[in-house]
């Protein structure tokens, strides 16, 4: 996805040039794949996700109004875990690491407009050690970003179903257009 910068803060412009900012990566078999198990309830209320990866530790702590939580919640757990197993130069283009801090903004943001039945979002990395999340379906395309050190993510909306249905901004100031998206049009 295209970014601007407007006053140093990166934000996604379009949701179609993709060559600059965003690199899907494809599921490889590998032997540092995430399992459930990998998913650990530490105390009522807290998840931790811990991935090794050679002799490079992160870790991950999700605050959870309930335990287990709803269905989304591990398998959205393990997507966003198997970013934090990319190394450095993961894209052969110099890209660092993914920021734990940007997945685990992410994660907050989930919490706040979830629904029990929302549809699972695909979590795709960004050159800038950030992450992205996409939707795609019945018409509606929602991507979100989340930039490292920022506390907030970016949300690019467009509905082809609805005229003057595209819309962007700090997804702050959406929470309420989100939930009833995620709802009601992006639920399985």
């Amino acid at each position: 996805m295209a970014s601007m910068a407007l006053g140093g803060v990166w934000h996604p412009r379009t949701l179609t040039d993709r060559r600059n900012d965003i690199t899907t990566i494809k599921s490889q078999a590998s032997a540092a794949g995430l399992t459930p198990d990998d998913i650990i309830h530490e105390k009522p209320g807290t998840i931790n996700l811990e991935i090794e990866s050679g002799d490079d530790v992160r870790l991950v702590r999700f605050a959870v109004p309930s335990v287990p939580g709803p269905q989304w919640l591990s398998p959205t757990i393990l997507r966003a875990g198997r970013l934090l197993l990319l190394p450095h130069d993961w894209d052969r283009q110099g890209a660092p690491p993914i920021d734990s801090a940007a997945i685990q903004t992410a994660m907050d943001a989930l919490t706040l407009i979830m629904s029990r039945n929302s549809s699972l979002p695909q979590w795709t990395p960004t050159q800038q050690s950030g992450v992205q999340l996409d939707w795609h379906e019945n018409g509606v395309d929602l991507e979100i970003a989340f930039a490292p050190g920022e506390s907030d993510g970016y949300a690019v909306v467009s509905d082809r179903n609805h005229p003057g249905g595209e819309w962007d901004g700090p997804l702050g100031e959406h929470i309420a257009a989100l939930r009833e998206l995620l709802r009601e049009r992006l639920a399985s």
